[in-house]
């Protein structure tokens, strides 16, 4: 499952990188998922929002940019919930 999970971050990132416009979105988009991978999602999470919050300012709710930011802060949730949830397993065993 966590194979899945990052399969699917990575796709967003990948397929998505050309459309974005602005130097420091890209920065921000790298940034954010370099802590994916080191699994700090909470300030993966922070670095995302600030880069949705410059993405809407930009080209809009509307845009496809907008969309990337958005799905790339649904996998960060969907990443750290699936954390979470085994180390509740853990706990329990």
């Amino acid at each position: 499952m966590k194979r899945k999970i990052l399969s699917s971050f990575w796709i967003v990132f990948i397929y998505t990188s050309p459309l974005m416009g602005a130097d420091s979105l890209q920065e921000l988009k790298k940034r954010a998922f370099k802590l994916y991978q080191e699994k700090d999602y909470k300030e993966a999470r922070a670095v995302t929002e600030k880069a949705l919050d410059q993405t809407q300012k930009k080209y809009g709710r509307n845009s496809p940019q907008y969309a990337e930011f958005l799905a790339n802060l649904g996998a960060l949730y969907r990443a750290q919930a699936m954390e979470l949830k085994e180390k509740g397993w853990k706990l329990t065993r």
